[in-house]
């Protein structure tokens, strides 16, 4: 994973950061920002297109540090498996189901290897 952030800590300024690992509860990011543990910080990923609206908005995540270390810090969400960390683990997953076989050259579709009354929907 290398999903780049900005990081700010109480009213601080943002600095950029790199989440390389992540789960429902937390993640390691990347950064040259050096703050004890127990800190609260807010994580702020690049803007996306939302369901409500075409404007491009920025989505920001709370967390508290629980290890800071020379290479980057580890932080604890402070909501449990938020919806846009779920989408950040959950699409690489997707995304190596539908690969293609090796050296196939094109892509598995939805359904291969089904007969074609039997697809599941």
């Amino acid at each position: 994973m290398n999903q780049p952030v900005r990081l700010r800590v109480g009213g601080g300024q943002w600095v950029s950061g790199r989440i390389r690992n992540a789960s429902i509860s937390g993640a390691f990011i990347t950064s040259r920002l050096s703050v004890m543990p127990l800190s609260p910080i807010t994580v702020r990923f690049p803007s996306s297109r939302s369901k409500q609206s075409e404007e491009l908005a920025p989505q920001e995540l709370d967390g508290l540090v629980v290890r800071s270390t020379r290479t980057g810090l580890a932080i604890e969400w402070r909501e449990f498996a938020p919806a846009r960390v779920r989408t950040l683990i959950f699409i690489p997953v997707f995304e190596s189901l539908w690969s293609a076989p090796e050296g196939s050259g094109r892509p598995v579709s939805p359904g291969a290897g089904f007969p074609a009354g039997n697809r599941e929907s």
